[in-house]
């Protein structure tokens, strides 16, 4: 969103200078486009480049210039900016955990190196600002917290979000090991947005409770992101509890919402546990209480095992406060209580306009949960 400078109607043809005391570059957020947006003639004399210095506030002064004469036409009194900090390397993001309230914007492609990660933000520190990666690449993450019990829940880049704001990220190449709330961007996401964002490439992403390819449990808004690769249920050994899987999100809980989003990831649960293990495997989510719309999963859902769980092509189990409409799921469904779209559907559920594919999923037996559909090719 274009921000107006006091004081400037009347001027078509101005040119914007940018002074910043105390900071020797500044980055500005990204949608300050062609610096400070006023028309598409402005520009800015300043180089928008990195700002490394401690804090985010910072008076920044403008003026006008006119560029028929050259002459000084206006100078706007001082504004205060929240000033986003430049991260184009792995210490800087690594540093984003020491303040994790700030706006951050990513300038550059990044190589974690396959370094073991510690996900940014904390049950005690929760991470609430926002973070544009203007769709540099993340690659590289390896993450593996089985070994520690303090660190093996809320496990991603960022581990618990609470209101923060995550757009354009592309995540490349994620190993992932956790136990709960597991995912490939976000562990645990407590309110807030996360937008035009990407899990690709070579990913592995494996937990016990609420694992997802991008958030393990959902209490916000997914909008237009994407998950490829492997999500994996892994329940070997333990004893009464209840898991969800799914190629984006583990479980979209109460106030969660997923919407234009899609799932490519092949969903895998293995289910060979101790008693008491029941759950829920789904193409796009394990466990859905909340709201999915114009979404889809192509990857095959496969869960092993004995014990009961419920397997879908889109969703696990749906709940009564559920709603899912205008979505679908095309992948192979494999397991006990398959179903096309999903498996366990609460009779007060909504599904809306939603349908499997017969031939590919290889269900047809769910029509009271889903439209059966054969595609055309």
């Amino acid at each position: 969103m274009a921000r107006n400078l006091p004081g400037n109607s009347g001027y078509d043809n101005v040119r914007v200078n940018v002074s910043a005391p105390g900071a020797a570059s500044v980055q500005l957020p990204a949608d300050w486009e062609n610096g400070f947006a006023i028309s598409p003639d402005y520009d800015t004399t300043a180089d928008i480049s990195v700002l490394y210095s401690a804090g985010g506030e910072y008076t920044i002064t403008l003026t006008l210039v006119d560029l028929d004469n050259g002459e000084e036409v206006l100078a706007s009194e001082s504004i205060e900016l929240s000033v986003a900090y430049a991260v184009d390397s792995a210490e800087d993001l690594n540093n984003v955990r020491n303040n994790p309230g700030a706006d951050y914007i990513q300038v550059a492609d990044i190589d974690l190196n396959s370094s073991d990660w510690i996900p940014i933000g904390t049950l005690g520190t929760p991470f609430s600002g926002s973070y544009d990666g203007q769709g540099y690449k993340i690659s590289n993450l390896t993450i593996d917290n089985l070994d520690d019990s303090t660190k093996d829940s809320n496990v991603g880049l960022f581990g618990y979000v609470q209101g923060g704001v995550f757009e354009n990220i592309v995540l490349e190449n994620v190993s992932e090991i956790g136990k709960t709330q597991v995912g490939g961007l976000v562990g645990l996401l407590d309110g807030g947005t996360i937008t035009n964002s990407h899990v690709v490439g070579d990913v592995s992403v494996t937990g016990q409770i609420n694992t997802g390819g991008l958030v393990g449990i959902n209490y916000g808004l997914i909008q237009e992101s994407s998950t490829e690769g492997v999500v994996n249920g892994s329940h070997l050994g333990v004893v009464g509890i209840v898991g969800s899987t799914g190629g984006l999100v583990g479980t979209n809980s109460a106030d969660g919402e997923i919407t234009g989003s899609f799932s490519s990831a092949n969903v895998v649960t293995n289910a060979e546990g101790g008693s008491g293990v029941v759950g829920y495997t789904g193409g796009l989510v394990g466990f859905n209480s909340a709201e999915i719309s114009r979404s889809y999963a192509t990857g095959n859902v496969t869960l092993t095992g004995a014990y009961k769980y419920y397997v879908g092509g889109l969703a696990g189990g749906n709940t009564a406060a559920g709603s899912i409409s205008e979505s679908y799921a095309v992948g192979t469904v494999t397991g006990l209580s398959p179903g096309g779209l999903v498996s366990e559907n609460d009779a007060e559920g909504i599904m809306g306009n939603s349908y499997y594919d017969t031939d590919t999923t290889t269900m047809t037996d769910d029509e009271e949960k889903a439209f059966p559909k054969q595609l055309q090719r």
